[in-house]
């Protein structure tokens, strides 16, 4: 990992706008109507238009757009098309298309591009599951000479608490897999991940690189974790990262700090403000010089929410979200306070959809295969919809 601040100084400034339908009840798709759970509700895309700001002139700039969603009877996105903006028009870029089994579980993404007269493959996820909708493996193919080829496989082990407590991540020399690095976990009595350790293969073992170490306090609330190196055949800390907490168990600050090679010292802080209701209305971003001081005020979020009057009344339920480690290499950690299935999402700087799964309250969420930047987690439960900023750094 490496300097947070260098690496979000480099990316450009992004706006999204997307239009959407609130399906609550019973949602129509052409003449099929399709009766959902009750007090469900479903957020069905229509587009997405994002912008990038030009950082000499600070005018946004039409940049990309996503379209023609099409949703399967459970509201899963089964297809989407990207396309950019050259200035006078938009041009075909991506066309996704995916696949559900009868759990919901993605069990197949193919992503095409344009080559001018129609899309052509480029690259597919197979994906398989347990009998407990923990997905065991992943294979990642792209398209060459007419056929799929093998490029990945990811591995995945669990407890009888569908905690997730290994991850193999292998590539194909064209002949056969070969180890690349493998993680291992450690959970508490609460099923909290207490420790994850990743290890390189040198062709012969596995030997020691990095490990996540987690502490929680008394109500197994993550109060900080730290990332370690292996150097010299020692663990050396090079990055921690604090939690603060309000009376109602509300993240207010996280504190990240790193090594300079005898203290640590401040790098950036992330701050959070909630209205009566615990519903996060602001977050705001500090960053520091590298000697800890305070320089000015980075980035920032702020949400707004409308009551409105339907034919149901939803409770408002005080959903906690954790994400961890944030920075993000290889996988994060998703904690909710909830008992109910978690929809996420991710998007990317360009506001590209770039990941969709369900998973449960305490889920692993994996990376890999992502680029570096920040992204956008839409989370959405119970009614609510939960936004998280994540950031991938390796």
């Amino acid at each position: 990992m490496v300097g947070v601040n260098h690496r979000m100084k480099k990316l450009l400034l992004l706006l999204s706008i997307i239009t959407l339908q609130q399906v609550q009840g019973q949602t129509a798709f052409g003449n099929k109507t399709t009766p959902l759970q009750p007090m469900a509700t479903a957020t069905l895309y229509d587009s997405i238009y994002s912008w990038n700001q030009d950082t000499s002139t600070m005018l946004w700039n039409l940049y990309s757009r996503q379209i023609n969603f099409v949703y399967d009877a459970n509201n899963n996105s089964i297809s989407n098309i990207d396309q950019s903006w050259n200035g006078t028009s938009w041009d075909n870029w991506i066309k996704d298309t995916s696949t559900f089994d009868v759990n919901n579980n993605k069990i197949n993404a193919i992503g095409q591009t344009w080559n001018g007269t129609a899309y052509v493959n480029n690259s597919q996820l197979i994906i398989a599951y347990d009998a407990n909708n923990n997905d065991t493996s992943q294979f990642r193919q792209v398209w060459s000479s007419g056929s799929w080829m093998n490029t990945a496989h990811w591995h995945y082990t669990y407890d009888v608490n569908n905690n997730r407590t290994s991850f193999l991540y292998q590539t194909w020399s064209g002949t056969a897999w070969v180890n690349q690095s493998l993680s291992t976990y450690t959970y508490n009595v609460g099923n909290k991940v207490t420790n994850q350790l990743t290890q390189s293969w040198t062709g012969s073992a596995w030997v020691n690189y990095e490990q996540f170490i987690f502490n929680y306090n008394a109500n197994n609330y993550l109060t900080s974790y730290f990332v370690q190196n292996w150097t010299a055949g020692n663990w050396v800390t090079n990055y921690q990262f604090v939690y603060t907490y309000d009376v109602n168990n509300n993240v207010t600050a996280i504190l990240s700090q790193s090594w300079n090679g005898s203290i640590m010292v401040n790098s950036s802080q992330n701050n959070y403000t909630y209205d009566v209701n615990n519903l996060m209305i602001a977050e705001v971003t500090d960053l520091f010089t590298s000697n800890g001081s305070k320089i000015f005020q980075g980035d920032s979020m702020h949400y707004y929410y409308k009551s409105v009057t339907g034919i149901k009344t939803f409770p408002v339920n005080n959903v906690q979200v954790n994400i961890f480690p944030n920075p993000a290499s290889d996988q994060f950690y998703i904690d909710a306070n909830t008992t109910e299935k978690l929809n996420v999402n991710l998007y990317d700087i360009n506001g590209s959809h770039v990941f969709s799964k369900n998973v449960n309250d305490k889920s692993n969420i994996d990376v890999i295969t992502l680029n570096e930047g920040i992204y956008t987690l839409t989370i959405r439960t119970g009614g609510r919809v939960i936004n998280k900023k994540l950031v991938i750094l390796r």
